[in-house]
């Protein structure tokens, strides 16, 4: 069904951005024309390669249930994480808030001197932290809800949740490499391969993202789902229909 289409994409778009890290791995080892050292991130690697994993995982897998949710997750994904890459594209400040999650407005607050930015810039970043925590938060718990409600599986609930975390590290991290790209071009004959070099570190910027929307997914699937479960589910309702 539409379950494996969703998954398909995943996994190639996850190939995309190890394919990416690749050929600028690649492109480090070719002399360049500047002097300077050009480094070698080979730790992009495994989390490429895990989450590559995962998703020819959720592709392959006989366990329909692990799939059920992406439809619903995906267009949560793609809302929070085309928000998510898009402002992590702003001054380095505001990435650094948002990877520190909920605490990052208190961050954009109480740490003025660190961020050089007079105090209207300051604000912004704060509000757009505070949209970026409470939008993550809704639409895990909303996703949680959904699924929760329908299938009257908890635990389907919080899987849910984890699953649109996913795609939301995935379309943020592809949102921030296509604007990145965007950016480095066009580029003169002799910036080429220093450019290309630069492409390993692309997904790895947005990665440290990670930690904070496992937190949110954690706090949004537990909620949403506890919601659900005071709610009859679909499945429950269309059972009692049959039996009247």
């Amino acid at each position: 069904g539409r379950e494996r289409y969703i998954a398909l994409f995943l996994t190639f778009a996850m190939f995309l951005l190890l394919l990416l890290a690749v050929v600028g791995l690649i492109a480090s080892y070719l002399p360049q024309n500047s002097s300077s050292f050009q480094p070698h991130a080979f730790n992009v690697l495994p989390p490429l390669l895990g989450s590559l994993a995962f998703g020819m995982y959720l592709l392959f897998s006989s366990q329909d249930l692990l799939r059920q949710p992406l439809p619903v997750t995906l267009l949560a994904g793609l809302v929070l994480g085309s928000f998510l890459g898009s402002i992590f594209n702003l001054p380095y400040y505001l990435g650094l808030l948002l990877i520190f999650g909920m605490f990052g407005p208190g961050l954009a607050l109480n740490s003025p001197g660190a961020s050089g930015l007079p105090n209207p810039d300051r604000l912004l970043d704060f509000w757009l932290s505070i949209v970026a925590v409470l939008l993550s938060l809704f639409l895990y718990a909303l996703v949680a809800f959904l699924i929760t409600r329908r299938t009257g599986l908890a635990w389907q609930g919080k899987w849910a949740a984890f699953l649109a975390a996913f795609i939301s590290l995935l379309v943020a991290t592809l949102t921030f490499v296509l604007i990145a790209l965007v950016h480095a071009f066009p580029i003169s004959s002799q910036e080429l391969l220093p450019t290309m070099a630069s492409f390993q570190y692309l997904p790895l910027q947005t990665m440290p993202l990670a930690i904070a929307q496992a937190i949110h997914a954690t706090l949004g699937g537990f909620i949403g789902s506890a919601i659900g479960l005071r709610m009859p589910s679909r499945i429950g309702s269309d059972r009692r229909k049959k039996e009247i």
